[in-house]
């Protein structure tokens, strides 16, 4: 199995900090919420792997070139 591509998408999930409100049990969105940046890794077996984590300039510029093609054990 390899690797054969990283992509990222913007704005399909916002980061948003939780905070229990004092009136009941509703867990609601904190402000402000950003847009976060998610990353696909693609594998030659059909096996997809997400993150949510990291800046997408620095992944497709510095990750992606290291990630293509190797293993990913």
């Amino acid at each position: 199995m390899k690797i054969t591509d990283v992509r990222t998408q913007i704005g399909l999930r916002a980061v948003c900090p939780l905070r229990q409100l004092r009136t009941g049990d509703h867990v609601v969105p904190d402000p402000p919420c950003r847009p976060a940046p998610v990353t696909f890794i693609d594998t030659d077996a059909g096996i997809t792997g997400v993150a949510t984590d990291g800046d997408q300039h620095t992944i497709m510029t510095t990750a992606r070139p290291l990630l293509i093609g190797p293993r990913p054990f």
